[in-house]
């Protein structure tokens, strides 16, 4: 009876460390695997033609929106800063 008991204190003590290892691990592969936010610049202008929204793109531009009023529009276009 005693040497099961010791047996079953010895396999819970190895469990322990194993899972106690694990953790240290997954904590310091969540530190490297950090995600960078991405930083945006913007950038409006007034109406355009098909050349100019190409040139923009061709750049990194992308249209993020559009405004239409009846006398005046805005183009709005974002890209990845860096």
């Amino acid at each position: 009876m005693r040497r099961h008991f010791r047996q079953i204190m010895i396999l819970l003590v190895l469990i322990a460390f194993i899972l106690s290892g694990w953790t240290i691990i997954a904590q310091r592969q969540s530190k490297r695997a950090t995600v960078r936010q991405p930083v945006w610049e913007y950038k409006t202008s007034g109406p355009i033609g098909e050349k100019e929204m190409n040139a923009l793109g061709a750049e990194g531009w992308e249209l993020a929106g559009v405004t239409a009023y009846a006398d005046n529009s805005a183009f709005y276009f974002k890209r990845r800063k860096g």
